[in-house]
Parts: C-alpha cells; sequence; structure tokens
C-alpha cells in the first residue's frame, strides 16, 4: 500500500512541480537565471525519461535489429533509417542515442519559442509542458519529433527570407515522416502571404469547420476514408486510428478553442509583426486541423507539428490583448484546464506514472529490455483497457 501510495502521488507531484515552476516564471518573468534553470531541468526530465512512454519499445526493438544487420522495411522514411544506423552500428548504446536526439530536438523547440513566444514566453511553454511534451517528448513518437524539428528550422529559415534552405530541409523532413510531403508545401504558401487571416473570417470558419465535420462524421464519410488507406496504403496507423475514434464533443477541445477565439477577437492584427502575423497564419491552420482531428485522428499527424507556433501565438497574443480584467480571468481558467487536462493525461493509463530517469540508472546494471516494458504496466496505480496511442490534444 506504500509503493503505491509513493507512485501515485510522488511521482503525480513531480509532473506538477515542473508546471507549478513555469507558472511561477509566468508571474515573475523577470529572473534569466530562472528561466535557464527551468528549461535545464524540464529538459533532461522530458529527454531522459526511462520506462515511462510507450514508443520507445519499439524504437529500441528497431535498433537492435540495425545492430545485428537484420532486414526491415526502410523504404517509406530511409531518412531516419539511415540516421539510426550510423549510431546504430557505431556501438553507441540506445538510450545515448535517443536521449541525445530528443534533447538536440528539445532545444529547436526551446529556441523556437524563445525567438517568436518571447513577449510571453512562459505562457506558451505552460501550455505546451501541460498538453504536448508530455507525450510528444515522454510517450515519444520519435520520427515525428524529429522531422517537427527540422520543420521548425525550415520556418525559422523560411521567415529569414531564405526559401532555398526551407526547401532542403523539408526534404530531409520527408524522409524522416511522409506526412511532410503533405504539410511542408501548406506551411511555405502559409509562410509566403503577406497578410494575415482577417480576424472575422477566422472567427467564423473554425467554428463552421466543426459543424461541417460534425455532419461529415454523421453520415459515416469519416470511418469510409480511413478505410480507404488502410485497404490502399497498408498504413498500420490508419487501423489503429480505424479502431480509435476520437471524442467528436471534447471539453478539452472546446476549451482550447474557445480560448483561442476569444484572443484572437481581442488581438489587434495592426500591431503585429511581419513575422508574428506569419505565426498567427500558422496558428489558424493549427486550430483548423486540431478540429478536424476530432473527426479524422489522423489529422492528429499534421496538427502535431504546428503546435509549437500555436504555443508562439499564445505567448504574444495574450500580451497583446489589452483589457486586463478579462486576460487575468481567461487566464485563470485556461491555466486550471490545463492542470486538470495534465491530471488526465497522466491518470488515463499506465504510461507516465511511475516515473524513470535514465540518469538513475547510470554506473548501475540496467534493467532488461522485458523487465522495462513490463514495468509501468505492473507498477502504475492507473490502467486502462485501451493500448497507447495518440494521445496529443485529446
Amino acid at each position: 500500500m506504500l509503493s503505491v501510495f509513493v507512485i501515485r502521488y510522488w511521482d503525480m507531484l513531480l509532473y506538477f512541480f515542473f508546471f507549478f515552476w513555469i507558472l511561477f516564471y509566468f508571474v515573475n518573468p523577470t529572473s534569466v537565471l530562472n528561466r535557464k534553470l527551468l528549461l535545464f531541468f524540464l529538459g533532461l526530465f522530458l529527454c531522459t525519461s526511462y520506462m515511462a512512454g510507450s514508443d520507445w519499445v519499439n524504437y529500441e526493438l528497431d535498433y537492435q535489429f540495425a545492430i545485428r544487420n537484420e532486414i526491415i522495411d526502410d523504404r517509406k522514411e530511409p531518412g531516419y533509417y539511415m540516421f539510426r544506423s550510423i549510431f546504430a552500428k557505431s556501438g553507441i548504446d540506445f538510450w545515448w542515442f535517443f536521449i541525445s536526439t530528443k534533447l538536440v530536438c528539445f532545444y529547436i523547440y526551446m529556441k523556437f519559442l524563445l525567438k517568436y513566444g518571447s513577449k510571453n514566453f512562459a505562457w506558451g511553454l505552460l501550455y505546451m509542458f501541460s498538453y504536448v511534451f508530455l507525450d510528444l517528448f515522454i510517450n515519444c513518437p520519435f520520427r515525428s519529433l524529429i522531422a517537427g524539428s527540422f520543420m521548425l528550422v525550415g520556418i525559422n529559415r523560411l521567415l529569414q527570407g531564405k526559401k532555398l534552405h526551407f526547401w532542403v530541409i523539408s526534404l530531409i523532413s520527408m524522409t524522416f515522416h511522409y506526412s511532410m510531403v503533405i504539410f511542408a508545401p501548406i506551411t511555405f504558401f502559409l509562410c509566403s502571404i503577406k497578410q494575415s487571416f482577417p480576424k472575422k473570417i477566422v472567427l467564423f470558419s473554425i467554428p463552421a469547420i466543426y459543424v461541417f465535420f460534425f455532419f461529415f462524421w454523421r453520415i459515416g464519410l469519416a470511418e469510409k476514408l480511413l478505410v480507404y488507406q488502410v485497404l490502399l496504403m497498408g498504413d498500420s496507423k490508419s487501423i489503429y486510428y480505424l479502431l480509435e475514434q476520437g471524442s467528436v464533443f471534447s471539453i478539452g477541445m472546446w476549451a482550447v478553442m474557445l480560448f483561442y477565439l476569444w484572443m484572437v477577437f481581442g488581438l489587434n492584427l495592426e500591431r503585429l509583426s511581419e513575422k508574428e502575423k506569419i505565426i498567427y497564419n500558422l496558428s489558424v491552420l493549427y486550430m483548423a486541423f486540431y478540429v478536424i482531428s476530432f473527426f479524422i485522428p489522423i489529422f492528429t499527424r499534421l496538427a502535431l507539428y504546428l503546435t509549437l507556433p500555436f504555443g508562439c501565438f499564445l505567448s504574444f497574443g495574450l500580451a497583446n490583448i489589452r483589457h486586463n480584467r478579462m486576460k487575468n480571468i481567461a487566464t485563470f481558467a485556461m491555466t486550471l484546464f490545463l492542470a486538470l487536462s495534465m491530471k488526465g493525461a497522466l491518470t488515463r493509463d499506465e504510461r507516465y506514472v511511475p516515473y524513470t530517469s535514465y540518469l538513475q540508472y547510470i554506473g548501475q546494471e540496467k534493467p532488461s529490455y522485458g523487465e522495462r516494458v513490463n514495468y509501468n504496466h505492473r507498477n502504475s496505480p492507473y490502467h486502462s483497457d485501451k493500448e497507447g496511442g495518440v494521445t496529443i490534444m485529446q
């Protein structure tokens, strides 16, 4: 009983320790040292997770196949398989490869957020940590994380006017995850237009997208679309999406959507810089994909690549709203929602609790692969009948 109590509450406190540290920095953002310490320890916490999460199970097996030169299907995303083969055949342990890659991705994410969301950096970070980063860095869809990091570098180059750099980086990202074939041209278009989307169109179109896809879902076209993708492409992820239908009415979705629309309503687009207008346009696309993903979950993958531009928009968007009383009320309500949302993610199944770090086992004998695979299942007080899957933005 004592061990269950410790796992249930100590590990929850560990996650919420970082939540409140970010919140404290949001209230008192003057200390640069505090920010550096926060990002340093947050990066270690997210990127060195060991037995928590689920996707590492398959990635470690694949890495062992590469060490033994066993044949695998690397035709779809050759960039990733070449990348991991360099490390595997150099004799580097999987976990050093896995953790170091995640740390580089975390650095790219934070550099982007600091550059384009610096007006209210902590608010964007609070959203990303509580609503996105647990799944992105601990559960870790690894190839998507790397491809998304490439895309952030590409967007940064594009905002500097370096279009050729963007396309070279985009082509590399496509070899890590094929969804970039769709995403890169859309991103290029949105970053190339000089004007921001009119507020009236955004305020009308986002709810209209929900209504349209609600009827789209009611007549069964969403399921048919996934069936066709499974039959034509043999996409195993689509099979999961077909079986794992999301909720078409989610309190979380409405909370995020209404908070976003409130920010757009109170935003003065004329006060935004040219780069902020581009981030704003990307946030509109994110919100559209976000809403659609509740009906056609495969859009979750496309929305994933836009979560950080959306976080940047939340950062500078909040800073540009003048009505302090409404701003305080909305910020408090959204903070409460993020806390409850994170608690829901932590207790939905066994992936996040208990939390273990690879740093705990440095200099010690490591548990076997089988022990690590079953560790959270055996020790977590939280379980679900469903296997782990896409949880971002549920």
